[in-house]
């Protein structure tokens, strides 16, 4: 009976412990929009995002969001890759390798760019990505990497 009690009470803290991510050494790249691109609120700006599948994953799965700073791993909130004091999530997309069939959302060729009103002209904002790894070599779970490229907010362009 007392080892049951132990087994109920250590149980939660390591499954928690064992889906914890971890930071991928490695991620993909943006390459669009480029660094020190102007984005204007309603338009549209290209967007390519290139994935790593150092994971060796059938699928690639990748958060885009829109932040004031420049993110690492550290500002990771969630397993699911939710940055910290996120402006806007343009959401989570899906790439598939090894020519396996599409699933999910894929990524779109650009992206609608929000109203975020409280902000002037030329604020430096951060185009983020956070790729979520699964199964990674090393019995790492889940790891997550972060890249991001620098946009300029102009509202009244």
């Amino acid at each position: 009976m007392m080892f049951s009690r132990i087994i109920f009470t250590l149980l939660p803290l390591l499954v928690s412990a064992a889906v914890t991510p971890h930071p991928s050494p490695i991620v993909g790249t943006i390459t669009a929009p480029t660094a020190g691109s102007a984005i204007t609120p309603g338009d549209t700006t290209p967007f390519n995002y290139q994935t790593s599948d150092w994971c060796h994953q059938g699928y690639t799965e990748f958060k885009v969001s829109l932040v004031s700073y420049k993110p690492t791993f550290d500002n990771v909130t969630d397993a699911d890759g939710t940055l910290r004091d996120s402006l806007h999530e343009f959401g989570t997309f899906t790439v598939a390798n090894f020519h396996l069939p599409p699933q999910g959302i894929p990524p779109p060729e650009f992206l609608t760019i929000p109203d975020l009103t409280a902000l002037v002209d030329d604020t430096e904002l951060f185009l983020a990505v956070s790729d979520i790894f699964l199964g990674c070599p090393g019995h790492i779970p889940e790891a997550i990497g972060v890249t991001s490229v620098s946009v300029l907010y102009s509202p009244s362009v």
